[in-house]
């Protein structure tokens, strides 16, 4: 795992939100205060040796500045406040080293006067970059200034195998770092190129994809209008049917209403029918009534006709026995 993953491990919030162009500029942002944290830590090793404690309190303040912008980054999620404490952290150390050094002019650390102005462009948005380095510009003039008026600055004091060194660290160091914060800052800007590509890409494969589709959909417009013409047809037939429907069913309704002419006369040539079979029925009953009674009467004189034919019986053998005793006295 490298420093810069470590450095965004302990520092990036897990649950960000960042995409696209700010995350670029957040991972920029992570990128130069790690590169200021190691530098911060090279100055306090460097300085230490050297004992000279104003620099290595400005060395102890860059490193804690950058310690304080990555937890702002982290828990705050301000990348523009994270950034700035990271740059106070540098100017002050870089402006304190050119100073204690014998000043911008003399100085074997003016390198990193530019290093700024540089670290604000490619880290920070134009507004801030263009504050900080204005500010930067304004103290660089005034020690400009203050030399020309001949004003002494304070100077190192090192033996000559440290002032190889500090003249080598000051013209190189920052030069490596501008190299680096360029190769970093080329590296993001290149991806962020292959991903614009790949967007163009997608965009294109996305527009031919809706050409096809515009394709398709005026082939379903034309079906479409084929469709809606023979619908037009049907509509214009159903409305000549309709038409010939609402003829026929006037037409009905004419012969309904004879018929229902009709049905009136035949009722009122009923009533006198069904007072005629009412008479009928009463007719019948009178007759059935009638039947009942000669019934009855014809079985009375059945009986009485038995009654007769049994007495005339009777007399008959009567008049028999008389005779034979008629012929007996004969």
């Amino acid at each position: 795992m490298t420093p810069l993953a470590i450095w965004r491990t302990l520092f990036m919030s897990p649950s960000h939100s960042w995409q696209g162009e700010q995350s670029r500029y957040v991972e920029t942002l992570l990128f130069f205060i790690l590169l200021s944290f190691f530098v911060g830590c090279y100055s306090l090793i460097k300085w230490l040796n050297h004992d000279h404690s104003l620099l290595v309190k400005t060395s102890l303040l860059l490193i804690g500045c950058e310690i304080i912008a990555g937890v702002v980054l982290r828990v705050l999620r301000s990348p523009d406040l994270a950034l700035n404490i990271g740059f106070f952290g540098m100017v002050v150390h870089a402006i304190d080293i050119v100073y204690q050094s014998g000043g911008i002019v003399l100085s074997t650390q003016a390198f990193w006067i530019p290093l700024l102005i540089i670290a604000f462009f490619l880290a920070a948005k134009p507004l801030m970059a263009s504050i900080w380095s204005m500010l930067v510009v304004m103290v660089s003039a005034w020690m400009v200034s203050r030399h020309l008026s001949g004003q002494e600055f304070p100077h190192l004091e090192l033996t000559d195998s440290t002032a190889a060194v500090d003249i080598w660290s000051g013209m190189i160091l920052p030069l490596v770092v501008i190299g680096i914060a360029q190769a970093y800052t080329v590296k993001q800007h290149y991806a962020a190129i292959q991903a614009s590509e790949q967007a163009l890409q997608s965009g294109q494969q996305i527009a031919d994809q809706a050409l096809q589709g515009k394709q398709q959909l005026s082939v379903v417009l034309e079906q479409a209008s084929d469709n809606a013409n023979q619908l037009g047809q049907v509509a214009a037939q159903l409305e000549q049917q309709s038409t010939s429907l609402h003829q026929q069913v006037n037409d009905l309704n004419l012969n309904c209403e004879s018929q229902a002419s009709a049905a009136e006369e035949m009722s009122q040539q009923l009533v006198p029918m069904t007072e005629g079979i009412d008479e009928s029925d009463r007719f019948v009953t009178e007759l059935k009534v009638r039947s009942e009674t000669i019934r009855s009467q014809a079985e009375k004189s059945s009986d009485s006709l038995n009654a007769s034919i049994e007495a005339i019986a009777q007399i008959l053998s009567s008049n028999a026995e008389i005779m034979s005793v008629a012929d007996l006295i004969t």
